[in-house]
Protein backbone atom coordinates (compact mmCIF):
# COMPACT_ATOMS: atom_id res chain seq x y z
CA UNK A 1 0.00 0.00 0.00
CA UNK A 2 3.10 2.29 1.25
CA UNK A 3 4.14 1.40 -2.43
CA UNK A 4 1.55 2.81 -4.50
CA UNK A 5 0.97 5.67 -2.60
CA UNK A 6 4.45 6.39 -3.29
CA UNK A 7 4.69 5.88 -7.23
CA UNK A 8 0.80 7.67 -7.27
CA UNK A 9 2.69 10.61 -5.59
CA UNK A 10 5.78 10.45 -8.04
CA UNK A 11 2.99 10.50 -10.94
CA UNK A 12 1.48 13.77 -9.32
CA UNK A 13 4.94 15.33 -9.33
CA UNK A 14 5.86 14.74 -12.81
CA UNK A 15 2.30 15.70 -14.14
CA UNK A 16 2.48 18.83 -12.32
CA UNK A 17 6.30 19.44 -13.77
CA UNK A 18 4.64 18.52 -16.90
CA UNK A 19 1.93 21.24 -16.73
CA UNK A 20 4.07 23.97 -15.13
CA UNK A 21 6.32 23.64 -18.98
CA UNK A 22 3.40 23.23 -21.29
CA UNK A 23 0.89 24.83 -19.88
CA UNK A 24 2.67 28.46 -20.99
CA UNK A 25 4.65 27.02 -23.55
CA UNK A 26 0.69 25.93 -25.09
CA UNK A 27 -0.62 29.69 -24.07
CA UNK A 28 2.32 31.31 -26.22
CA UNK A 29 1.83 28.80 -29.03
CA UNK A 30 -1.87 29.65 -28.89
CA UNK A 31 -0.70 33.32 -28.90
CA UNK A 32 1.25 33.34 -31.78
CA UNK A 33 -0.83 31.64 -34.30
CA UNK A 34 -3.87 33.29 -33.43
CA UNK A 35 -2.45 36.52 -31.90
CA UNK A 36 -4.49 39.95 -32.53
CA UNK A 37 -7.27 37.70 -34.72
CA UNK A 38 -9.52 37.82 -31.69
CA UNK A 39 -9.94 40.23 -28.78
CA UNK A 40 -9.10 38.00 -26.34
CA UNK A 41 -5.99 37.43 -28.25
CA UNK A 42 -4.78 40.76 -28.63
CA UNK A 43 -5.80 42.30 -25.14
CA UNK A 44 -3.96 39.14 -23.55
CA UNK A 45 -1.00 40.26 -25.83
CA UNK A 46 -1.20 43.89 -24.51
CA UNK A 47 -1.00 42.39 -21.04
CA UNK A 48 1.82 40.28 -21.38
CA UNK A 49 4.28 41.60 -18.96
CA UNK A 50 1.62 41.56 -16.42
CA UNK A 51 1.46 37.94 -16.88
CA UNK A 52 5.15 37.83 -16.05
CA UNK A 53 4.97 40.16 -13.18
CA UNK A 54 2.45 36.97 -12.14
CA UNK A 55 5.27 34.66 -13.59
CA UNK A 56 7.85 35.94 -11.50
CA UNK A 57 5.16 36.10 -8.44
CA UNK A 58 4.74 32.08 -8.74
CA UNK A 59 7.98 30.98 -9.10
CA UNK A 60 9.41 33.08 -6.10
CA UNK A 61 6.12 31.25 -3.76
CA UNK A 62 7.55 28.24 -5.33
CA UNK A 63 10.74 28.48 -4.75
CA UNK A 64 10.59 29.36 -0.64
CA UNK A 65 7.58 26.57 -0.20
CA UNK A 66 10.27 24.16 -1.12
CA UNK A 67 8.86 23.35 -4.62
CA UNK A 68 11.65 24.11 -6.65
CA UNK A 69 11.49 21.24 -9.14
CA UNK A 70 7.82 22.83 -9.98
CA UNK A 71 9.65 25.99 -10.27
CA UNK A 72 12.12 25.50 -12.18
CA UNK A 73 9.97 24.00 -14.21
CA UNK A 74 7.44 26.62 -14.60
CA UNK A 75 10.20 29.44 -15.32
CA UNK A 76 11.46 27.27 -17.93
CA UNK A 77 8.05 26.61 -19.61
CA UNK A 78 7.42 30.68 -19.33
CA UNK A 79 10.93 31.62 -21.12
CA UNK A 80 9.85 29.41 -23.72
CA UNK A 81 6.56 30.66 -24.32
CA UNK A 82 8.30 34.44 -24.60
CA UNK A 83 10.76 33.38 -26.79
CA UNK A 84 7.99 31.62 -28.69
CA UNK A 85 5.95 34.88 -28.89
CA UNK A 86 8.81 36.80 -30.52
CA UNK A 87 9.87 34.09 -32.91
CA UNK A 88 10.22 35.00 -36.90
CA UNK A 89 7.17 35.60 -38.04
CA UNK A 90 6.75 34.52 -41.92
CA UNK A 91 6.15 37.32 -43.90
CA UNK A 92 2.70 37.61 -45.81
CA UNK A 93 1.74 38.39 -49.25
CA UNK A 94 0.74 42.58 -49.61
CA UNK A 95 -0.51 43.28 -52.93
CA UNK A 96 -0.27 47.19 -54.23
CA UNK A 97 -2.53 49.55 -53.63
CA UNK A 98 -2.86 51.08 -57.30
CA UNK A 99 -3.61 55.06 -57.17
CA UNK A 100 -1.98 58.02 -59.08
CA UNK A 101 -0.22 59.79 -55.72
CA UNK A 102 1.09 56.03 -55.06
CA UNK A 103 2.68 55.77 -58.64
CA UNK A 104 3.93 59.26 -58.98
CA UNK A 105 5.00 59.11 -55.18
CA UNK A 106 7.18 55.63 -56.07
CA UNK A 107 8.38 57.27 -59.09
CA UNK A 108 9.36 60.72 -57.27
CA UNK A 109 11.20 58.63 -54.60
CA UNK A 110 12.65 56.98 -56.79
CA UNK A 111 14.70 60.20 -58.37
CA UNK A 112 15.06 62.24 -54.94
CA UNK A 113 18.97 61.52 -53.41
CA UNK A 114 19.21 58.84 -51.08
CA UNK A 115 19.84 59.68 -47.19
CA UNK A 116 23.29 59.94 -46.52
CA UNK A 117 24.24 60.58 -43.40
CA UNK A 118 22.59 59.65 -39.96
CA UNK A 119 19.01 60.87 -38.87
CA UNK A 120 17.19 61.08 -35.29
CA UNK A 121 13.58 60.89 -35.46
CA UNK A 122 11.29 61.25 -33.12
CA UNK A 123 7.60 60.17 -31.66
CA UNK A 124 4.71 60.39 -29.59
CA UNK A 125 1.33 60.05 -29.55
CA UNK A 126 -0.71 62.67 -26.79
CA UNK A 127 -3.91 62.51 -25.77
CA UNK A 128 -5.94 65.33 -27.70
CA UNK A 129 -5.88 69.09 -26.50
CA UNK A 130 -3.27 68.34 -23.89
CA UNK A 131 -0.16 71.17 -23.91
CA UNK A 132 3.11 69.96 -24.56
CA UNK A 133 6.38 71.32 -23.57
CA UNK A 134 8.71 71.58 -26.95
CA UNK A 135 11.95 72.20 -25.02
CA UNK A 136 12.82 68.77 -23.99
CA UNK A 137 12.16 67.67 -27.30
CA UNK A 138 14.12 70.39 -29.40
CA UNK A 139 16.60 69.57 -27.27
CA UNK A 140 17.15 66.28 -28.73
CA UNK A 141 17.96 68.16 -31.75
CA UNK A 142 15.37 65.82 -34.00
CA UNK A 143 15.59 65.79 -37.63
CA UNK A 144 11.90 64.44 -38.28
CA UNK A 145 9.02 64.66 -35.22
CA UNK A 146 5.91 62.96 -35.63
CA UNK A 147 3.32 63.96 -33.25
CA UNK A 148 0.25 62.25 -33.18
CA UNK A 149 -3.37 62.92 -31.73
CA UNK A 150 -2.70 67.19 -31.89
CA UNK A 151 -3.55 69.67 -34.36
CA UNK A 152 -2.31 73.15 -32.85
CA UNK A 153 -0.84 75.13 -35.33
CA UNK A 154 1.02 76.68 -32.70
CA UNK A 155 2.84 73.89 -31.44
CA UNK A 156 3.70 73.37 -35.81
CA UNK A 157 5.33 76.44 -36.49
CA UNK A 158 7.03 76.92 -33.20
CA UNK A 159 8.69 73.50 -34.50
CA UNK A 160 9.16 74.81 -37.73
CA UNK A 161 11.03 77.93 -36.49
CA UNK A 162 13.24 75.91 -33.77
CA UNK A 163 14.11 73.34 -36.24
CA UNK A 164 14.76 75.77 -38.90
CA UNK A 165 12.59 73.70 -41.37
CA UNK A 166 8.70 73.17 -42.10
CA UNK A 167 5.39 71.91 -40.11
CA UNK A 168 2.56 70.21 -41.35
CA UNK A 169 -0.84 70.30 -39.10
CA UNK A 170 -3.23 67.69 -39.98
CA UNK A 171 -6.28 68.09 -37.96
CA UNK A 172 -9.03 64.39 -38.20
CA UNK A 173 -12.22 65.91 -37.94
CA UNK A 174 -12.41 63.90 -34.55
CA UNK A 175 -10.46 65.91 -32.46
CA UNK A 176 -6.38 65.14 -32.15
CA UNK A 177 -4.40 65.19 -36.16
CA UNK A 178 -1.06 64.91 -36.70
CA UNK A 179 2.16 67.51 -36.44
CA UNK A 180 4.87 66.94 -38.84
CA UNK A 181 7.78 68.88 -38.61
CA UNK A 182 11.24 68.23 -40.36
CA UNK A 183 14.78 70.28 -40.36
CA UNK A 184 14.40 70.40 -44.28
CA UNK A 185 11.16 70.52 -46.61
CA UNK A 186 8.35 68.70 -47.20
CA UNK A 187 8.73 69.49 -51.32
CA UNK A 188 11.10 67.13 -52.26
CA UNK A 189 9.18 66.09 -55.33
CA UNK A 190 8.46 69.98 -56.14
CA UNK A 191 4.96 69.61 -56.69
CA UNK A 192 1.99 71.70 -55.34
CA UNK A 193 0.72 68.87 -52.91
CA UNK A 194 3.19 67.55 -50.43
CA UNK A 195 1.00 65.15 -48.09
CA UNK A 196 -1.21 62.62 -49.11
CA UNK A 197 -3.60 60.81 -47.12
CA UNK A 198 -5.66 57.40 -46.91
CA UNK A 199 -8.61 56.57 -44.63
CA UNK A 200 -8.07 53.68 -42.51
CA UNK A 201 -11.00 51.40 -40.81
CA UNK A 202 -12.37 53.21 -37.57
CA UNK A 203 -14.75 52.83 -35.55
CA UNK A 204 -17.88 55.71 -35.15
CA UNK A 205 -16.40 58.74 -33.71
CA UNK A 206 -12.80 58.00 -34.87
CA UNK A 207 -10.90 58.76 -37.88
CA UNK A 208 -8.04 56.69 -38.84
CA UNK A 209 -5.85 57.20 -41.69
CA UNK A 210 -2.58 56.98 -43.19
CA UNK A 211 -0.50 60.22 -44.06
CA UNK A 212 1.88 60.06 -46.68
CA UNK A 213 5.55 62.66 -47.59
CA UNK A 214 8.78 62.82 -49.11
CA UNK A 215 10.22 65.08 -46.70
CA UNK A 216 13.91 66.82 -47.57
CA UNK A 217 15.97 66.85 -44.67
CA UNK A 218 18.65 69.27 -44.84
CA UNK A 219 22.36 67.77 -45.50
CA UNK A 220 20.55 64.34 -45.64
CA UNK A 221 18.27 63.95 -48.33
CA UNK A 222 14.47 62.42 -49.00
CA UNK A 223 13.09 59.77 -46.82
CA UNK A 224 9.98 58.05 -48.33
CA UNK A 225 7.50 58.87 -44.70
CA UNK A 226 4.22 57.18 -43.55
CA UNK A 227 2.33 57.62 -40.48
CA UNK A 228 -0.72 55.42 -39.64
CA UNK A 229 -3.38 55.70 -36.89
CA UNK A 230 -4.73 52.22 -36.68
CA UNK A 231 -7.50 51.34 -34.82
CA UNK A 232 -7.82 50.67 -30.85
CA UNK A 233 -9.57 48.32 -28.37
CA UNK A 234 -11.46 51.51 -27.44
CA UNK A 235 -14.50 50.90 -25.11
CA UNK A 236 -15.54 47.06 -24.13
CA UNK A 237 -18.52 47.29 -26.61
CA UNK A 238 -16.04 48.10 -29.55
CA UNK A 239 -13.63 44.94 -28.46
CA UNK A 240 -15.69 42.43 -30.85
CA UNK A 241 -15.21 44.66 -33.77
CA UNK A 242 -11.59 45.95 -32.96
CA UNK A 243 -8.98 43.21 -34.44
CA UNK A 244 -11.10 42.95 -37.70
CA UNK A 245 -10.65 46.94 -38.27
CA UNK A 246 -7.00 46.64 -36.45
CA UNK A 247 -5.74 43.95 -39.19
CA UNK A 248 -7.53 45.41 -41.98
CA UNK A 249 -5.74 49.04 -41.29
CA UNK A 250 -2.51 46.57 -40.98
CA UNK A 251 -3.14 45.21 -44.10
CA UNK A 252 -3.99 48.53 -46.24
CA UNK A 253 -0.91 50.75 -44.37
CA UNK A 254 1.79 47.54 -45.53
CA UNK A 255 -0.04 48.25 -48.82
CA UNK A 256 0.58 51.89 -49.49
CA UNK A 257 4.26 50.54 -48.27
CA UNK A 258 4.75 48.21 -50.67
CA UNK A 259 3.38 50.63 -53.67
CA UNK A 260 6.07 53.24 -52.99
CA UNK A 261 8.64 50.65 -53.43
CA UNK A 262 11.58 52.14 -51.64
CA UNK A 263 14.11 50.36 -49.35
CA UNK A 264 14.30 53.64 -47.44
CA UNK A 265 10.79 54.17 -46.45
CA UNK A 266 9.98 54.45 -42.64
CA UNK A 267 6.77 53.53 -41.02
CA UNK A 268 6.00 55.69 -37.50
CA UNK A 269 2.03 54.47 -36.27
CA UNK A 270 -0.18 54.56 -33.49
CA UNK A 271 -0.26 50.29 -34.10
CA UNK A 272 -2.22 49.91 -30.73
CA UNK A 273 -0.42 47.02 -30.26
CA UNK A 274 2.95 45.58 -29.42
CA UNK A 275 5.39 44.07 -32.46
CA UNK A 276 4.63 40.70 -30.81
CA UNK A 277 0.91 41.12 -32.54
CA UNK A 278 2.23 38.71 -35.24
CA UNK A 279 0.05 39.05 -38.16
CA UNK A 280 0.49 43.03 -38.35
CA UNK A 281 4.13 41.77 -37.91
CA UNK A 282 3.85 39.25 -40.43
CA UNK A 283 1.71 42.38 -43.13
CA UNK A 284 4.86 44.70 -42.28
CA UNK A 285 7.53 42.46 -42.72
CA UNK A 286 5.78 40.97 -46.00
CA UNK A 287 6.18 44.82 -47.23
CA UNK A 288 9.71 45.11 -46.83
CA UNK A 289 9.73 46.48 -43.37
CA UNK A 290 11.62 45.52 -40.24
CA UNK A 291 10.85 46.67 -36.85
CA UNK A 292 13.32 49.17 -35.22
CA UNK A 293 13.16 48.44 -31.14
CA UNK A 294 11.48 51.29 -29.19
CA UNK A 295 11.50 51.45 -25.98
CA UNK A 296 8.39 50.79 -23.75
CA UNK A 297 5.91 53.90 -24.04
CA UNK A 298 2.58 52.96 -22.50
CA UNK A 299 1.31 53.41 -20.01
CA UNK A 300 3.31 55.93 -17.64
CA UNK A 301 0.29 56.31 -15.39
CA UNK A 302 -2.76 54.62 -14.04
CA UNK A 303 -5.03 57.82 -13.19
CA UNK A 304 -2.89 59.91 -10.75
CA UNK A 305 -0.47 56.83 -10.06
CA UNK A 306 2.66 56.73 -12.07
CA UNK A 307 3.77 53.76 -13.48
CA UNK A 308 6.77 51.90 -15.56
CA UNK A 309 5.91 51.79 -19.04
CA UNK A 310 5.21 48.19 -20.31
CA UNK A 311 4.33 47.93 -24.15
CA UNK A 312 5.48 50.52 -27.50
CA UNK A 313 2.37 51.04 -28.75
CA UNK A 314 4.36 53.51 -30.60
CA UNK A 315 6.11 51.43 -33.46
CA UNK A 316 8.53 52.34 -36.06
CA UNK A 317 9.69 50.27 -39.03
CA UNK A 318 12.12 50.72 -41.71
CA UNK A 319 13.29 49.72 -45.10
CA UNK A 320 16.92 47.84 -45.54
CA UNK A 321 18.50 50.97 -46.07
CA UNK A 322 18.70 51.72 -42.14
CA UNK A 323 20.48 50.60 -39.01
CA UNK A 324 19.23 51.16 -35.54
CA UNK A 325 21.83 52.67 -33.62
CA UNK A 326 20.47 53.57 -30.38
CA UNK A 327 16.64 54.49 -28.91
CA UNK A 328 15.56 56.68 -25.93
CA UNK A 329 12.53 57.30 -23.85
CA UNK A 330 12.09 60.94 -22.88
CA UNK A 331 9.93 62.49 -20.14
CA UNK A 332 5.76 61.82 -20.39
CA UNK A 333 5.21 65.30 -18.93
CA UNK A 334 1.61 63.90 -17.63
CA UNK A 335 0.79 61.67 -20.80
CA UNK A 336 0.17 58.24 -20.92
CA UNK A 337 2.66 57.40 -23.65
CA UNK A 338 6.05 58.80 -23.08
CA UNK A 339 7.76 60.34 -26.63
CA UNK A 340 10.63 58.52 -28.01
CA UNK A 341 13.49 58.83 -29.77
CA UNK A 342 15.58 56.59 -32.47
CA UNK A 343 19.02 56.96 -33.99
CA UNK A 344 19.10 55.38 -37.32
CA UNK A 345 22.32 55.30 -39.62
CA UNK A 346 23.13 54.07 -43.17
CA UNK A 347 22.89 50.20 -43.25
CA UNK A 348 26.50 49.31 -45.10
CA UNK A 349 24.50 46.90 -46.78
Amino acid sequence: MHRMHCRFSSLRHQGIVLLAILGPVSLAFTLHLWGERTSVGALMLLAEPLFWVGACHAFIFLILTGHWRWGAAFLTGSLVGAALLRSPTPPQVVEQIQTPWTDALHSCASQTPAPSAPIRVLGWTLEPGTQVDLAPLLAAEPDLVILHGIDDPEIGRALAEAMGGEAKVLPNGQGGGVVLAVRGAFQACGGPQDTWEMPLPSREGRENRIVVTLPLITGVGAVPLITAQLEGPGPASNWGAWPSRLLRGAQRTAAVTRALDSNRVLLLGDMQGPTTFPQTRAQFIGAGLQPVRVPPTWPTRLGPLPLPPLQALDQLWGGSHWAPLATYRLEAQGQVRAPFLVDLGISPG
